[in-house]
């Protein structure tokens, strides 16, 4: 019987997945698909025994020959990272994806240690380089004194630029709130999603070019997110086979690229008087060299910010109003905070400041469902808990693991914790909603801004209620997000 990547093979059979067309793996390691044998470069001879050598970092539980801890990723990769920590040993524990190991960090103090003290050690992890046939040579990718890019983007995500970006975000929030009917089912997730994929395009481009790139990236980003989520646990050269599932992340890559170089170029040559992140981009100059960013440059940056401008505040959002509708404590603090400072109108940037309880719940929110992995690779060798590592070895970092360390954090949705009598226990560098370190997300500003904005329009106008029968899981991706977050709208007055 061979040895399936997502699972053991039923006889031989090959297995179909809704995100994968997957293949039966023999047990001398070649991969059978439609397109004929092959032997990945992942499967060593010289390493497939099971031996373990004495390390001080721990193996989590269910390793097999040859394709390591990929069938239990596979059959259900939250589950399988949440329960690393049990076998985690100082806040770390290795993985083999076939016979490479990777390391998970499950805890604070060496994640503290990898994202800030040794960043001159380690460069980006798989999960990026998964990502560079999207966003090329992108600051989310940059390694090194290359990363000085960063002074080059960081002007237009200060905070005194914020309010020239939230008006859109405002009046965004309120038509999105205007569309709900009292008592209709609503596909709160698609809504949300919709929402800050349109504000990110708006932000970064004028109006009349925003809904061509909408469009591209409301059909093609989520095949994108998906598939590299799921290809940062599968080895190396996994990407190159002729698998549907690789021609169809290949493609959604191409139209991506297409839609925004033709926004780009549109908008060069219409020459928009109004203020967007783009012109910002294209005006900005270094203070010392004085040069400026290449048309590429500026591509690839432009295509980082729709992906992490959409998907995850989307994610974010819809995941509050899910807790929202469960823990109706909650629900009526927060909405009376809302009456209190909005009486009944949308919120503006200026509220942002005036609402600290609506700010305690998207914490909690974004403390709950925060990003699965942050990846990182050793450029050098590498000691870590006394075991040297070679270069190019991957780390993983898990703040959705991290953010339920039971030392700091119960299970509960509790947006009281974070009041300052109480918050202040936890150790700052135990909370990392937008990473740490030169990697840090340089927009963190501009997403709290809209997540606040967004969540007190539609609370303070409605009570949004989960929709009988309709159970709701957690997707993995990027960040893991709602399936089918079906919600039903009721006026509040």
């Amino acid at each position: 019987m061979g040895v399936s990547l997502l699972g053991v093979a039923d006889g031989g059979k090959k297995l179909r997945w809704d995100a994968f067309d997957v293949y039966r793996v023999s047990a001398g390691g070649e991969i059978m698909t439609q397109a004929g044998a092959f032997t990945p470069p992942w499967i060593r001879r010289s390493e497939g025994h099971m031996g373990e050598s004495p390390h001080s970092i721990p193996t989590a539980p269910g390793r097999l020959p040859l394709v390591g801890h990929l069938p239990g990723l596979s059959r259900d990769l939250l589950g399988f990272i949440t329960a690393l920590r049990e076998a985690a040993e100082h806040g770390l524990v290795r993985v083999y994806v076939g016979t490479t190991p990777m390391y998970v960090v499950t805890a604070y103090e060496p994640a503290d240690d990898i994202l800030a003290a040794r960043t001159h050690a380690l460069g980006v992890g798989r999960m990026f380089r998964q990502l560079g046939p999207l966003i090329g040579d992108s600051l989310a990718t940059l390694e090194g004194p290359a990363h000085l890019r960063r002074r080059l983007i960081h002007p237009p995500f200060r905070a005194g630029e914020i309010p020239g970006y939230a008006g859109a975000i405002t009046r965004l929030a309120r038509d999105l709130s205007g569309s709900f009917k009292p008592r209709e089912p609503v596909r709160v997730d698609r809504a949300l999603y919709r929402l800050t994929l349109t504000a990110t395009a708006e932000a970064l481009f004028s109006v009349g070019l925003a809904g061509p790139v909408v469009a591209e990236v409301d059909r093609s980003l989520p095949v994108v997110t998906n598939g590299v989520a799921l290809r940062a646990f599968l080895p190396r050269g996994f990407e190159r086979l002729p698998l549907p599932l690789n021609r169809r992340y290949d493609l959604a890559v191409r139209r991506l690229r297409h839609a925004i170089q033709s926004a780009i170029d549109q908008h060069r040559a219409a020459s928009p008087t109004s203020r967007n992140l783009l012109s910002a981009l294209q005006e900005n100059r270094d203070p010392d060299s004085g040069e400026g960013l290449t048309d590429g440059q500026i591509r690839d940056e432009i295509i980082t910010i729709m992906l992490a401008g959409t998907d995850t505040p989307a994610s974010v959002l819809s995941w509050t109003l899910y807790e929202l509708a469960r823990h109706p404590e909650v629900e009526h603090r927060l909405h009376a905070e809302l009456d209190t400072v909005l009486a009944g109108r949308p919120a503006e940037i200026s509220d942002v400041a005036r609402l600290p309880y609506t700010g305690q719940v998207l914490t909690e929110a974004n403390r709950l469902y925060s990003a699965l992995l942050l990846m990182r690779a050793t450029a050098t060798p590498t000691t870590l808990a006394g075991e040297r590592l070679p270069p190019g070895t991957d780390i993983l970092l898990s703040p959705y693991v991290i953010h339920r360390d039971p030392r700091f954090f119960d299970d509960r949705f509790d947006p009281g914790r974070w009041e300052p009598g109480r918050a202040h226990h936890i150790p700052r560098k135990a909370y990392l909603p937008f990473g740490a370190g030169p990697h840090k997300c340089i927009g963190d500003a501009l997403a709290w801004a809209e997540l606040v904005i967004v969540l007190a329009t539609l609370c303070s106008r409605w009570r949004l209620r989960l929709a009988p029968g309709h159970p709701v899981t957690a997707v993995p991706s990027v960040v893991p997000r709602p399936d089918n977050l079906l919600m039903i709208p009721e006026p509040r007055t």
